[in-house]
């Protein structure tokens, strides 16, 4: 399950990015705070013990993966992806 809390929470941006309509549910990502990526201005999250994140879970291919690791500036290093409490996620 990849955990989304910006851009890939909206139906229509999924639906045009993944090419596909996707089932999500809510999920609250612990340990983690939510604020602005220091170069681009983006949403991002941090790690904090006292707070936690609401976003959507989907059940995400490989295939949608390696898309979104595109979309999200993984190459370039604008964000990383990490994989914890079960959930793959994006972060700075």
């Amino acid at each position: 399950k990849v955990f989304v809390y910006g851009i890939f929470c909206d139906p229509a941006t999924r639906r045009s990015i993944l090419g596909r309509d996707i089932e999500t549910g809510f999920f609250e990502l612990s340990g983690y705070g939510l604020g602005i990526h220091r170069s681009c201005g983006f949403k991002t999250i941090y790690k904090d013990d006292n707070e936690s994140v609401m976003g959507q879970t989907f059940e995400a291919t490989p295939e949608d993966l390696l898309v979104m690791d595109k979309v999200e500036g993984v190459e370039s290093g604008l964000y990383r992806r990490v994989e914890e409490q079960g959930v793959i996620f994006y972060l700075e």
